[in-house]
């Protein structure tokens, strides 16, 4: 089995949503681990929705971010 690249992008919308930022954008190949992170430039605790886009499959759901 081949293990094809697959342009993947993580985007965060905010409760309106409006896109807030995406914080992941490149091709991913299967068994290696990548990472994204969200820092964002003005602290506003909340709850956000990501949009996860591998290709042609599509993730939603929510999370929330809180400065300590």
């Amino acid at each position: 089995m081949v293990n094809f690249p697959n342009l993947t992008r993580i985007d965060l919308y905010d409760m309106t949503g409006r896109i807030v930022k995406t914080i992941f954008e490149q091709p991913i190949e299967g068994g290696i681990n990548y990472e994204a992170e969200f820092r964002p430039e003005t602290i506003i605790n909340g709850m956000y929705i990501y949009r996860i886009t591998m290709g042609e499959t599509v993730y939603n759901g929510k999370g929330v971010f809180r400065k300590e």
